[in-house]
């Protein structure tokens, strides 16, 4: 059945923004849990609560329309801070129970490291490490639902991820479980086909042209079959 396209309301674009935020979650997190699975060093396993919170918030402030793109990366900047903090704080002990103590302990110790490294001299510092991955994490996470969703990108997140993959995969030993290499080609793979379908049907919209309902699910029920027919045939190579 044919309809002609009508302006999309925000009930209709609902659907649409769920499965990009779906996929680039899937895909966001598979790339935080292969640098958790590679062991840099204990406690990792926060990174991906860290990431969590990123995705939500950059998801939220991207679909806010009316804030600005200055105001909602400064208040990421400080969320993502307080975030990390708060999810760091356990691994200094309980000598330091209030957010404030954990985050003077974790400044005091970045400006020893960088005093350190100004006077020529070597150091390092496991928690600050994990903090920095923490941070990353978090930017990562939000600026990839702020691209999909407010930019509408999909090759700069996808690329963005696939550098910090390949990195890790490169560098890390041990190599990650290979499931999580294949859980960001497929989300990858479908997101490209789905932002594709999206810009497609913006054109669409704006020329009023009539379209089978429901085309925008047979779209990526088509290219979620071609992924996983892909998938399947790269998993029974030699």
């Amino acid at each position: 059945m044919l309809h002609r396209r009508r302006p999309a309301t925000g009930v209709s674009q609902l659907g649409p923004v769920l499965i990009t935020i779906l996929l680039g979650a899937a895909m966001t997190l598979s790339t935080v849990q292969s640098i958790v699975a590679s062991n840099w060093a204990r406690g990792l396993q926060l990174l991906l609560v860290v990431a969590f919170g990123g995705i939500i918030v950059g998801a939220g402030f991207a679909q806010a329309r009316w804030l600005p793109k200055w105001l909602a990366h400064s208040l990421s900047v400080v969320l993502g801070v307080a975030w990390a903090v708060n999810r760091i704080g356990p691994l200094l002990g309980e000598a330091l129970p209030t957010w404030k103590d954990q985050a003077i302990e974790i400044l005091i110790r970045a400006i020893i490291l960088t005093r350190i490294l100004a006077n020529g001299g070597t150091g390092e510092d496991l928690l600050l490490f994990i903090t920095v991955l923490a941070l990353m994490s978090w930017a990562l996470a939000y600026g990839t639902m702020w691209m999909l969703i407010r930019r509408g990108w999909s090759w700069t997140p996808l690329i963005v991820n696939a550098l910090v993959l390949l990195v890790n995969l490169t560098y890390a030993s041990p190599k990650p479980p290979a499931a999580l290499f294949y859980i960001f080609t497929g989300a990858s793979l479908l997101l490209l086909v789905h932002q594709s379908y999206l810009n497609r049907e913006h054109t669409w919209n704006a020329a009023m042209i009539e379209v089978p309902d429901l085309l925008g699910w047979r779209f990526v029920a088509s290219g979620a079959i071609v992924v996983a027919l892909l998938l399947m045939a790269t998993t029974l190579m030699p």
